[in-house]
């Protein structure tokens, strides 16, 4: 061990000697190189994990995947983006309703257009509120409803593993996934 460390010193002062800018970043790097633990030494199945990974993975793109899990829900977003619609316009067409309403009681001093306005100011409120608790429900069910299938097919999925998945992936990783990915 000495001379192991008696032969390092002299290598690295031949090496500040020749370059002591590139001397530097190297010793810093092998410092955190050496002070950083390993894969291996963090996790001793990571070689495992990797090879049945490599062995076992396919690519899927996500937006498919997802669109291919909201099929069954069609109806609830054809509903819940109509109501998205409809309660965007209202929203927008509310200021234009509250300056009808100022111009026809302030400028025009006309009861009957006043009155006219606040009722269009009052039926528009009313319906976007509607729309709006639409949309909102209509997507938390939604959501709901493909949190329960993306479970399922998790689940599925792990009852369909070969025994090297369960000795090479802990389980805290499994409960981990299960629980909190899919919410």
């Amino acid at each position: 061990v000495a001379a192991a460390a008696a032969e390092m010193a002299t290598c690295a002062a031949l090496c500040r000697q020749v370059s002591p800018a590139v001397h530097s970043a190297d010793l810093a790097k092998s410092r955190r190189a050496a002070a950083a633990p390993s894969d291996e030494e963090k996790d001793p199945t990571a070689s495992l994990k990797l090879a049945y990974l490599k062995r076992t993975s396919r690519r899927v793109p996500t937006i498919q995947y997802v669109s291919r899990m909201l099929r069954a829900d069609w109806a609830h977003l054809l509903l819940a983006y109509t109501a998205l619609v409809v309660a965007a316009a209202g929203e927008s067409s509310v200021p234009l309703l509250y300056g009808r309403v100022i111009d026809a009681i302030a400028i025009h001093h006309d009861t009957d257009e006043f009155l006219k306005w606040m009722g269009s100011l009052l039926l528009v409120s009313l319906v976007t509120g509607i729309f709006t608790g639409l949309r909102g429900s209509t997507f938390i069910l939604i959501g709901g409803r493909f949190g329960v299938r993306l479970r399922q097919r998790l689940f599925d999925s792990l009852l369909a593993q070969e025994a090297d998945f369960f000795s090479a992936v802990s389980v805290g990783d499994v409960t981990s996934r299960l629980s909190a990915d899919c919410e």
